[in-house]
Formats: structure tokens, C-alpha cells, sequence
């Protein structure tokens, strides 16, 4: 009922990885296209609120891996917030609790910012959280270095640039394509997509996006690229909500 994240299967074709957000228990829910069910999976690990959800590499280059972004902070007191990192399940076996958990715990600069987006660079493999919004009129873009993401401890958040919003706008959403060419950030009922031009993001972010179709959701929190990067999955909270698909005429 509070569909938060999406992710696109490359491995299982036809698979969507969908969780809810804050209230619900650390389940990952594997669906098909059509919205069937494919099997549900337990994390072992917590869910203070989950926000978002992405696909990228990990340390088996011949894996695919969901990143869990517990990133919500509607209160804005959470100086740390945590990113879960699980090998992708295959939604053929049966599905149940899942042990082999990794969690990153992430700082950022000043503390407290609220953020419902994240994205994992299939380049880098860096992870980036976007803020939902800051002080109304934009929102923040951090990045945590893959090479310093570690088990123990805590990462620092690089502010690597910001995002101008209209008023009452919010990012609820990010991704990126399997080639790591294009970046989409989403809102309620908005789309907008960057080409990308360096690899660290700051140059890319400082460029104009693109505002691209969006399905009219009652309350849009989550977009994923398609495995094959020729459109779009989109879905909002609220009960058995429809999953909607924006197809792309031009080849990636």
C-alpha cells in the first residue's frame, strides 16, 4: 500500500523488485509486469523507513545487487542514514528471509535532510542520495565513493550538486539506465532526465534536465529504467496501485 521503490530485473526478465516504505516490515516483493506476484523476501536487517531502491554492481562482478536506501526522515533528525545491500534473489525459488546482508551507513555534511531518492552508478558503482527537498526551492545531490563504502564505520556524503525546484515540487525518486548514460530524478507527477557527461556528476547536474511523460499517480514515489533502457516504470503509493510503463521511441 506504500510503494516506494522499484527495480528492474536484467537477470530475471519480466521482474520488477518493489518494497513499501516507513511502517512496513524489511520485505521485498518481486512482481511481474502485470502486477502478479512473483514471491516476497524478508531482509535481515532493519526498516526505519525505506525510501528507495536500485539495482548495480557489488563485489561479484557476475552479480546483480539491490541496494534497500533507508533514507527517509520526515522528522529531520537522522545525522546517519543506511543503505542495505543484498546479492539479487532469484524470484523462481522460494521465497524467505535472506541473511547475506551488507549495510552502509552514510554522513551527511550538516544533518537531518529528508530524502526519498537514490540511485547506484552501474560505472562506479558509487551511490547517490538526493534530498527531497532543501529549504523549499532545490534539492541536494550527494554521492557515496564505492571504494569507501564499508561494513564498519560510517561513509561521508559528497555534496556533488544540486537540483532547482518549483514550488510545492518534490524529488520522490531517482535512477539510472544500465549504461549509466542517463539519470532520472521523479516527483510526484514529474519526470525529468539528464544525459550524463562526466563520471563524478558534478558537470551533469549543472546542466538543464529534460522534463519527460509521467502517468498522473495519486502519490508517485518510485521509477526504474527498463533492463533494455527503452522506457521507463513508474508506481505510487496507495492500494494495489497500477504500474505504469512509459515507452521510449528513441534507441539508448
Amino acid at each position: 500500500t506504500e510503494a516506494s521503490g522499484i527495480a528492474a530485473s536484467r537477470k530475471h526478465p519480466g521482474t520488477l523488485w518493489i518494497h513499501n516504505d516507513s511502517g512496513s516490515d524489511p520485505i521485498v516483493h518481486a512482481v511481474a509486469e502485470d502486477g502478479s506476484s512473483l514471491g516476497s523476501f524478508e531482509i535481515d536487517a532493519l526498516a526505519f523507513d525505506w525510501e528507495d531502491m536500485a539495482l548495480g554492481p557489488g563485489p561479484d562482478p557476475n552479480h546483480d545487487y539491490l541496494y534497500l536506501g533507508d533514507i527517509g526522515d520526515n522528522l529531520h533528525f537522522r545525522p546517519v542514514v543506511t543503505v542495505h545491500r543484498i546479492p539479487e534473489p532469484d524470484p523462481a525459488v522460494d521465497a524467505g528471509p535472506i541473511a547475506a546482508v551488507e549495510s552502509f551507513n552514510l554522513r551527511y555534511p550538516d544533518p537531518g535532510p529528508d530524502s526519498e531518492a537514490m540511485l547506484v552508478d552501474p560505472v562506479t558503482g558509487d551511490i547517490l542520495v538526493i534530498t527531497k527537498e532543501d529549504s523549499g526551492s532545490r534539492s541536494l545531490i550527494y554521492r557515496a565513493p564505492a571504494g569507501e563504502l564499508s561494513t564498519d564505520g560510517t561513509t561521508e556524503l559528497q555534496l556533488v550538486g544540486s537540483f532547482d525546484l518549483e514550488p510545492g515540487v518534490f524529488v520522490t525518486a531517482a535512477d539510472i539506465d544500465s549504461t549509466g548514460a542517463v539519470v532520472a530524478f521523479r516527483g510526484y507527477n514529474e519526470v525529468w532526465m539528464w544525459e550524463r557527461t562526466d563520471i563524478g556528476f558534478e558537470q551533469t547536474f549543472r546542466g538543464d534536465p529534460c522534463r519527460t511523460p509521467s502517468t498522473a499517480e495519486v502519490q508517485g514515489e518510485a521509477i526504474a529504467f527498463a533492463a533494455d533502457g527503452f522506457g521507463y516504470f513508474t508506481v505510487s503509493e496507495g492500494s494495489s496501485p497500477d504500474i505504469n510503463f512509459v515507452a521510449s521511441n528513441i534507441e539508448p
